[in-house]
Order: C-alpha cells, then structure tokens, then sequence
C-alpha cells in the first residue's frame, strides 16, 4: 500500500514538472506539427495578392453601379462591402426603385374623366343651372 502512494506520488511530482510554467513537454511535438500544416510565404503572398486585387476590382465595379444610380436616389445606397453593395444595387435596379416615376403611376392620372368646361361665356343664371345640374 506505500510502495502504490509512493509511485502515485512519483507520478503526480512528474505531471507537475511537465506543465512547469504553462508549458506542455509535448509542446516541441505540436509545434512540429504546425509547420507541416503551414503554407510558404511566397504562396501566402500570392494567394492574399490575388484577393486584394479582386477586392479592388469589386470596389471599382461597385462604385461604377454606383454612379450610374440617379443623383435623387443616392441617399437611398446602404453603406456595404462591395460584394454586397453590387448584389444590393443589381436587387433594387431589377425591383425598379430607381425608375422615375411613369405616368402609370395612380396619382398622375385624373380619377375624374369628364372634361372640364369653360364657364367664362356664360351667364350667371345658367352657370347656376350648370351647377346643379340642369341643362
């Protein structure tokens, strides 16, 4: 019984000395491990070029989409990434937002659809017969 609370005291002062300072001992093994999975430079560099360069292109289309939007409208273009802002713009351009308003519209037409008379040659008596009806 004091041989087996001697080893699990051995065994416990071990543990405690491999995690001496935070540090795992297998850490050199881990480490190992990340370079393996690591890209090059030269490649990271490369890949992050390309991105920045799309980036930039997607910028100058957006802002392109942009100006073509109505000075009245402009307001109205949300402050997003360019990726989103071109998706935003394509959305509302095919929703019609930035049209002008057609004479199709419910207010540019007269709901009365009778033609309006001219008044001025008439009588005083007869504008009131007009008025009420008689004829």
């Amino acid at each position: 019984m004091t041989q087996d609370k001697l080893t699990k005291d051995a065994k416990d002062k071990q543990d405690q000395t491999d995690h001496v300072d935070g540090h795992d001992k297998n850490d050199k093994d881990k480490s190992d491990q990340s370079d393996q999975s690591t890209i090059p430079k030269h490649r990271f560099d490369s890949v992050n070029e390309k991105r920045k360069a799309a980036e930039a292109e997607l910028k100058e289309i957006a802002e392109e989409l942009k100006k073509d939007i109505p000075e009245d409208f402009q307001d109205l273009v949300p402050d997003l990434p360019p990726a989103q802002l071109i998706k935003w713009i394509r959305s509302a351009i095919a929703r019609g937002l930035f049209d002008p308003k057609t004479a199709d519209s419910p207010d540019a037409k007269r709901t009365n659809q009778k033609q309006t008379v001219d008044l001025s040659g008439l009588s005083p008596q007869q504008m009131m017969a007009k008025g009420y009806g008689k004829k």
